[in-house]
């Protein structure tokens, strides 16, 4: 699939990942965890498309999941933002393969911050230890799909 089709892909399954990722998939995990699907379509949007592929995607999911949470869609927006961009500067760089699924995960954990320090401002709470962890373990095993996305095609 080409770049240029990749991100409309991609952002046309967003709204439907929020959706499955808020319904059927919540607390589907063991440990009462719910996959992070936007977050994969944001950082395999980076992957693919590159930085500013990575920031449109990213700000889009994290709309529409601050929406699906309630009123915090400029946060969740600016930080999925933020998580695509890095990805696509990573790729951008012409990166091995096998560094895919650590930075996926090491960006999942920036976003676990990000999201715990809003939840903490917002509602005075914030998730266990034991469910930060158990939720890094799930998206850093599922970020071993990353392997085989195709690499970004320089111009």
């Amino acid at each position: 699939m080409s770049k240029r089709l990749a991100i409309p892909l991609l952002v046309c399954l967003m709204p439907v990942a929020v959706f499955l990722q808020s319904t059927l998939l919540a607390q589907a995990l063991p440990g009462e965890i719910t996959l992070s699907l936007t977050f994969l379509l944001v950082v395999a949007s980076g992957f693919r498309g590159g930085a500013a592929g990575g920031v449109a995607t990213g700000l889009w999911g994290g709309a529409l999941m601050g929406a699906a949470a309630g009123a915090m869609a400029v946060p969740l927006s600016l930080a999925y933002g933020l998580i695509g961009f890095l990805a696509g500067l990573h790729v951008e760089r012409e990166p091995y393969r096998w560094t895919l699924p650590p930075v996926s995960v090491a960006l999942f954990a920036l976003l676990l911050s990000g999201e715990t320090w809003i939840s903490r401002l917002v509602e005075g709470s914030e998730p266990t230890l034991s469910w930060k962890l158990t939720s890094l373990c799930w998206t850093g095993l599922f970020s071993l799909l990353f392997v085989g996305i195709p690499p970004l095609k320089q111009r």
